[in-house]
């Protein structure tokens, strides 16, 4: 049959020996804790601090004693960006600038919440949008 050859021939074509190094699985660190509910994510834009960049916006709420001293992080996308498959995009690059900065920041909720220029930007110029928006609400010194 032919789904039978086509299966076969899938099958050895990702053989281990004829992989790349960067088709190789990746091991991944322990996530980042995120916000989940959308009640939480309402009061983090109720009561929390925004600061604003062309690139992204943040926005930081106070953890209280009784939650614990770690912090979590929400990454928002909204419907305006465009369809799902950009929408997911800018989000993976929110996850990975969370996390070369350290991401979750200790007694703090973040939110960060992606722009229509979140996509196209550098790794770079985002990293600095995160570092600018986060010293100026007082996350990080």
């Amino acid at each position: 049959m032919f789904w039978q050859r086509g299966a076969a021939r899938a099958a050895l074509s990702c053989a281990p020996d004829r992989l790349s190094a960067q088709e190789l699985p990746i091991e991944r660190g322990p996530g980042v804790e995120t916000v989940k509910s959308s009640r939480e994510i309402e009061h983090m834009f109720d009561g929390g601090s925004r600061a604003s960049h062309r690139l992204l916006i943040v926005l930081a709420t106070k953890r209280s004693a009784e939650r614990g001293p770690g912090g979590r992080v929400a990454f928002i996308a909204g419907k305006k960006l465009g369809n799902a498959v950009h929408r997911n995009r800018c989000k993976r690059v929110l996850r990975g600038s969370a996390r070369r900065a350290d991401a979750p920041w200790a007694g703090y909720d973040v939110a960060l919440i992606a722009r229509p220029a979140t996509d196209s930007a550098s790794s770079r110029d985002i990293d600095a949008a995160l570092d600018t928006g986060l010293r100026r609400l007082g996350v990080i010194q």
